[in-house]
């Protein structure tokens, strides 16, 4: 059996694999589905590792794009099977971005090249996706997806026929924006030429929804940003549903409004031990509400879309020989040793806070042991050479040289 034909029979299997898990999940009632295998919790490096929550996953593919004739097969398999539209959608995307990581690969330290290729892979993702989903399934997958980002996240209700016509004219301004790019690509334009161009471009898009919608909706739609275009972007790394941003924008505006009063009682003393307390509850109340909106595997998936040293390992995997369980492993175990730091320092903090002195030095001599303990670990898991190209790279939060930790001011 040749290389090609055992990828192809074993990414079959495990798609099969995973349509029969997910029908019968979702069966059961499940209404979460499908979480990549870059998404999944693997048990951290560190001896002594956080919590592990666990969803229901996809089977780990080969790492390997299908390719667009096996991926329509598959997809129309599971299909068959009872799998949900969104998840189809979700996994032909992940196949999709996998066929694309090579050629992302080779355009590292290469600004231009990069450019051109993640324009390139832009305009071919509506092709791949439609011949991988079918039109029907496609359009919808792609309406929702560009309705969100015409409607800045709003839930206003919107007729069959109005989504319709909204969702051509933002296909319309994408297409402008493309053939713009290409433009500067080529030199055909300079910057001045084309941000006018995007400026009458959008200005147009504006005016026809606001035809489409009227004034009165077009100006709610369009209200002035509150911090809900920023939360659209994270939350469409997840997938989030329109309900589930318009709880968390609330929740988001809700958080602020309790900052800006918190900033106001501590304004005379904005470096009190309380008023840190009091900002790190607020921190761990907002991470609760979007662990309670988006669901465990969603909020772990987005947590670690911020945080920079899992992307780093996620761009860099191929080079420094890490597979996802491998990243999923030292994530772990990095988060386990952030989170031991803080909590061991907010216990010299309280211990302040309650008028009894702190040690210091020894909170120093403590943490400093710690990070070396984590730091052997990792080194020996990764071997020496590995380890340190990751450390050269900024992956880990600590170093081989002792913290600067200095005592309050007495």
């Amino acid at each position: 059996m040749n290389d090609t034909l055992r990828l192809r029979l074993s990414f079959a299997a495990n798609l099969v694999l995973a349509g029969t898990v997910l029908t019968l999940t979702w069966h059961r009632g499940h209404t979460e589905m499908g979480v990549p295998s870059d998404q999944r919790h693997a048990a951290p490096v560190q001896a002594a590792p956080p919590s592990v929550r666990h969803s229901p996953t996809l089977p780990a593919a080969t790492g390997t794009s299908a390719g667009p004739a096996l991926r329509r097969e598959l997809v129309d398999q599971l299909r068959a099977e009872g799998v949900p539209e969104n998840v189809l959608a979700r996994f032909a995307y992940t196949d999709i971005e996998e066929g694309w990581a090579p050629r992302f690969d080779a355009c590292r330290g290469d600004q231009t090249k990069l450019a051109s290729v993640q324009l390139e892979h832009d305009m071919g993702l509506d092709a791949e996706m439609r011949q991988t989903l079918g039109e029907a399934s496609f359009k919808r997958w792609d309406q929702q997806n560009l309705l969100r980002e015409a409607m800045l996240g709003s839930d206003m209700p919107l007729q069959p026929a109005e989504a319709d016509a909204i969702y051509d004219l933002k296909k319309q301004l994408q297409s402008r924006q493309w053939e713009l790019s290409l433009a500067r690509q080529k030199g055909k334009m300079d910057d001045a030429a084309i941000s006018k161009a995007n400026d009458e471009a959008y200005a147009d898009f504006s005016q026809h929804m606001k035809a489409v919608l009227g004034d009165a909706r077009y100006a709610a739609a369009m209200r002035p940003d509150d911090g809900s275009s920023a939360l659209q972007e994270n939350l469409a790394k997840v997938n989030a549903t329109s309900g589930q941003f318009q709880q968390l924008l609330s929740a988001q505006q809700q958080m602020n409004e309790r900052r800006a009063a918190l900033d106001q009682e501590f304004k005379a003393d904005p470096s009190s031990e309380l008023y840190a307390q009091r900002l790190k509850t607020l921190a761990a109340q907002q991470d609760e509400e979007y662990r309670r909106v988006l669901g465990d595997g969603a909020f772990d998936a987005l947590q670690k879309q911020q945080d920079g040293s899992y992307m780093k390992m996620k761009q860099f995997g191929g080079v420094w020989g890490l597979d996802d369980a491998k990243i999923d492993s030292i994530y772990g175990a990095l988060k386990y040793y952030q989170k031991t730091v803080e909590d061991y320092q907010d216990q010299a903090h309280l211990q302040e806070a309650q008028g009894q002195k702190a040690d210091w030095n020894a909170v120093a001599r403590n943490l400093q042991q710690f990070a070396e303990q984590t730091r052997q670990s990792l080194q020996a898991s990764l071997g020496e050479e590995t380890f340190n190209r990751m450390q050269q790279s900024g992956v880990f939060p600590f170093s081989n040289r002792p913290p600067a930790h200095t005592a309050p001011e007495q």
